[in-house]
C-alpha cells in the first residue's frame, strides 16, 4: 500500500493540485488499512517520501539555487548542503494532509462497518 501510494501521489501530481493527495489517501485508506494509527503513518510517510522526491529533483535540476536562497531568507543553515533543510520542511504540509486524510478514510470505513 505504500508503493501504491507514493506511486499515485507522484502521478496525480503532475496534472492535479497538491490538494488531491487528501481523496487519494482517503481511499486507500478506506480500502486497505486495518487500523487508524496504522492508516496516519503510512499515508504520512508515503506523501512525505513522494513530496521530497518531487522537491529533490525539482531543486536538483537548478543547481538548489532556489532552496538555498529560501534557506538563508528562514536563517537555517547556508553551509553545502543547506538546501536540504528547505526539502524535509516542504513536504510537511502534503504528509499531514495526507496523514488525516488517511485517519478519515480509516474512521469512515469503521463507521459504516457498525
Amino acid at each position: 500500500m505504500f508503493f501504491v501510494l507514493i506511486i499515485t501521489t507522484v502521478l496525480a501530481q503532475l496534472i492535479l493540485p497538491w490538494w488531491i493527495v487528501s481523496p487519494i489517501a482517503f481511499i486507500i485508506s478506506f480500502l486497505f488499512n486495518k487500523n487508524a494509527k496504522h492508516s496516519f503513518f503510512i499515508c504520512f510517510a508515503a506523501v512525505y517520501t513522494a513530496w521530497f522526491i518531487i522537491s529533490f529533483y525539482l531543486s536538483f535540476t537548478n543547481d538548489h539555487i532556489l532552496a538555498n536562497r529560501i534557506a538563508i531568507l528562514l536563517g537555517l543553515p547556508t553551509d553545502d548542503y543547506g538546501w536540504i533543510w528547505i526539502l524535509l520542511i516542504s513536504a510537511l504540509p502534503g504528509a499531514i494532509t495526507a496523514g488525516l486524510a488517511g485517519l478519515a478514510g480509516q474512521y469512515t470505513k469503521k463507521y459504516f462497518s457498525n
